[in-house]
This record gives structure tokens, C-alpha cells and sequence, in this order.
């Protein structure tokens, strides 16, 4: 139990300790005093403990201060230089220069024989005509060579000589002739057997009466 004399004294002494702690802390703001025992503190990171204390304590939390001059280095720092691109110069598009066509092939033919006959026409020199009528001379030994080949090349391929499929000769013509006939009246012969056909026929049509004897040979 505290004695009452002393109880003064004990109020005194804790007025001054605030009025001392006022003053200082208007002297220099960055002075924390304990809330405990009223002693001058220096301020800084342990002052956000007290000050937020309702966050509770974050060990790994930088202080606001550190954080800021941490702001301040990373802003103070020049973003790096990105390397400008060099445009490349645009060349012009390079033209294709067409193949002169070799002399006196077909190609060259196609192109220019149509330009030595219309001079020739035009204008009826010897050199003229002469120059048009040995150029058709090449051109129909030329053809006349593709025709000697494509024969030989036909005769030697049953599957291009059409002398397979269809006899040539009179003799095989016919006999090939006389074989599709039989195929032909066997067919009609088992048709025969499983259908008919109806004639629709008027008494004074002529056609009618054509028609009539075509069905009577069929029938026979």
C-alpha cells in the first residue's frame, strides 16, 4: 500500500516525465517513448511496431523508410536502351527475262511462222517466199518424223494399237462382226424369254407399219 505522503510526489514526478517526453518529441519527432516507462526511444523501424501495432509484427517487412529509398534507387535508374532496328533497303523486284526459244523447235516455230508467212504475203519477194517455204519444209520433216515414231511406238504396244480392240483387216472386221451379230440374237433370245415389248400402233401411220416389220424379224 502506498503511502500517502509519498503519493504527491509520485504524481509530480510522472507530470514532469510527460512534459519532459512533449518536449523532446517537439525537438526531434523521430523520438519514441515506451508506453511502459515513458523513456526516450529512438525512433525509426521499431516505432511501425507501435504505431500499427494492430497488424501485429511481420519479421521479413521492410520498414516504410527502406522501402521508399528502395522506390527511390529503382526510379533513379535509366531504363535500358532497346537497340534500334535498321530498316533494310527495300530492293526494287528483279524482272524475269523470258528464255529466247531454241532455233527451229516448236516453240519457236509456234512463235514466229505465223511472221514469215504474213511477210511473205505482204510482200512477195523471192527471199521472202523462199525463207517461208524452207521453214515449212523443216517444220513438216519434223512432223513427218513424229508420225514414223508414233507409229512404231503404237505397233510395238498392244495396249496403244487400236488393231487389238478392232481388226484392221477386212477379213478380221468381219469375223469380229459376225461374232458381236451371235452375241447380239443370244442376248435377245433370253430377254425374250422374260420380257416383251408393247407396240402402240395406228392402222394408217406408214411409220407404224415400218415399225411393224422391224418387231417381226426381231421376233423370228
Amino acid at each position: 500500500m502506498i503511502n500517502k505522503p509519498i503519493l504527491p510526489l509520485i504524481i509530480w514526478v510522472m507530470a514532469a516525465n510527460v512534459a519532459c517526453a512533449q518536449e523532446v518529441s517537439q525537438q526531434n519527432p523521430d523520438v519514441f517513448f515506451g508506453v511502459s516507462d515513458g523513456r526516450a526511444q529512438p525512433g525509426g523501424f521499431n516505432n511501425y511496431f507501435y504505431e500499427d501495432k494492430e497488424r501485429g509484427w511481420f519479421w521479413y517487412e521492410y520498414p516504410v523508410d527502406d522501402m521508399d529509398d528502395m522506390d527511390e534507387e529503382i526510379i533513379e535508374q535509366p531504363p535500358p536502351e532497346l537497340p534500334i532496328a535498321k530498316e533494310k533497303p527495300i530492293s526494287p523486284p528483279q524482272q524475269s527475262v523470258p528464255a529466247e526459244a531454241k532455233p527451229l523447235s516448236t516453240e519457236w516455230f509456234r512463235k514466229n511462222m505465223e511472221k514469215y508467212r504474213d511477210t511473205a504475203i505482204d510482200n512477195p519477194t523471192e527471199s521472202n517466199v523462199s525463207t517461208y517455204m524452207y521453214l515449212q519444209r523443216v517444220m513438216l520433216d519434223k512432223a513427218e518424223k513424229f508420225s514414223e515414231v508414233s507409229q512404231r511406238v503404237v505397233m510395238a504396244d498392244p495396249i496403244l494399237d487400236e488393231n487389238s480392240r478392232r481388226p484392221i483387216a477386212t477379213f478380221g472386221a468381219f469375223a469380229m462382226d459376225d461374232r458381236a451379230k451371235k452375241g447380239t440374237d443370244k442376248a435377245a433370245k433370253i430377254l425374250a424369254e422374260k420380257a416383251g415389248f408393247w407396240f402402240f400402233y395406228s392402222s394408217d401411220c406408214e411409220f407404224c407399219l415400218k415399225e411393224a416389220g422391224v418387231l417381226k424379224g426381231i421376233t423370228n
